[in-house]
C-alpha cells in the first residue's frame, strides 16, 4: 500500500461490494495498514466478485487524545487522515474484482489528487 509512491505506516482499508443491495453483507471491516502492508483476516476473505476500495491514510498529529476501548479510555497519538478524501468513501474510484483462488491482497497506490 502506497501513497504519493511512499509506504503507507499507518492507515485502514475497507472492500465494500460493488451492485450488492440485498444478501448477505460481503464488505469487510476496517483492515489496518502498517508499514506499507494489509492482511485481511476477515473470516474466509471476500467472496467473489467487484468492490469497491476505501483507503485512509493516517499520521499521527502531534498531540494526544483520548479513545474507548470498550471496557476503558486510553491516551493514545491523535491521528489526522492525509490521503484525499475522494479515496475515503464511497465516491473512491479505486476497486478490486477478487476472483476464485486469487490472493486476499494486492497492492494499492493511493494518489496524491
Amino acid at each position: 500500500m502506497t501513497f504519493e509512491g511512499q509506504p503507507v505506516e499507518n492507515g485502514v482499508v475497507r472492500f465494500v461490494p460493488i451492485g450488492q443491495e440485498s444478501g448477505p453483507a460481503r464488505h469487510s471491516p476496517e483492515i489496518v495498514i502498517h508499514a506499507g502492508e494489509y492482511r485481511m483476516d476477515t473470516g474466509g476473505g471476500l467472496q467473489q466478485g467487484p468492490y469497491r476500495v476505501e483507503v485512509e491514510v493516517r499520521e499521527k498529529a502531534g498531540k494526544k487524545t483520548m479513545i474507548d476501548i470498550g471496557t476503558e479510555q486510553i491516551e493514545s497519538d491523535a491521528e489526522a487522515v492525509v490521503s484525499p478524501p475522494q479515496y475515503a468513501g464511497a465516491a473512491s474510484p479505486l476497486t478490486y474484482t477478487a476472483e476464485p483462488g486469487a490472493a486476499e491482497r494486492f497492492d494499492i497506490d493511493v494518489p496524491a489528487k
